[in-house]
Parts: structure tokens; sequence; C-alpha cells
């Protein structure tokens, strides 16, 4: 049966799946450490007694909570971070958000950043 989710970006790169009863706000209540979100339609697969999430459908882009980096910003304010400014070195869309906490999130294009 297809549900409806909540993908949290928590602080320290964690993260958390919640079922949810329509892809909207007013459906979700937010995580204390809440660096961002997203929603996508899935199903629930259950194999040697763990129980799996299949995403069938993304609903919306990322929304983050913090400030935009350019790649600039990141070299010259996190310079150890050797292999995150390879990645955005790399990327098409070469921006990131910075959360409240110090993580840093690759941005990809049609993201959102309050």
């Amino acid at each position: 049966m297809l549900n409806h989710y909540v993908f949290f970006y928590l602080s320290r790169n964690k993260t958390r799946i919640e079922k949810i009863s329509q892809p909207s706000l007013s459906a979700i209540n937010f995580p204390e450490d809440i660096v961002g979100y997203r929603f996508f339609d899935g199903t629930e697969e259950t194999r040697d007694g763990k129980t799996f999430i299949k995403v069938e459908k993304i609903l919306s882009h990322n929304t983050y909570f913090g400030i935009i980096c350019s790649l600039d910003d990141v070299k010259y304010s996190f310079p150890n971070c050797k292999e995150f400014i390879s990645t955005m070195e790399q990327s098409t869309y070469p921006m990131a958000v910075l959360s409240e906490f110090g993580d840093l999130y690759l941005l990809e294009e049609g993201d959102s950043v309050i």
C-alpha cells in the first residue's frame, strides 16, 4: 500500500523518516534538531524481520533551514572539508547550506533554503 512520508535531515548528519497522513507542513511535527525535509510516497517491505521503505515517488525538493553558501564561502570557512569541497567542485549546482548546528549539505537545483 502506498503511504506518504517525510524524510527529515537532522543535526550531525542524522536522518529520520516518518509516515504522515498527507504531504503538507500541517501534517508534521518538526523535530528540534531539524536541518531540512522532503516529502515522498513509498511502500513498506519486510525482509528478514526488518522493515524497509521503498521510495515510489518524490513529492518535493529538499527544504533546508540555514544559510546558503557558495563554493568560495565553503573553501574559506571550512578549508578542512576537502571531500565536501571536492564534491561541490564536481557538482553542476555548486551551492551548499550551512545549518544552525554547523552541518553542511550540498544543494540540488530546485532545493530551497529558509
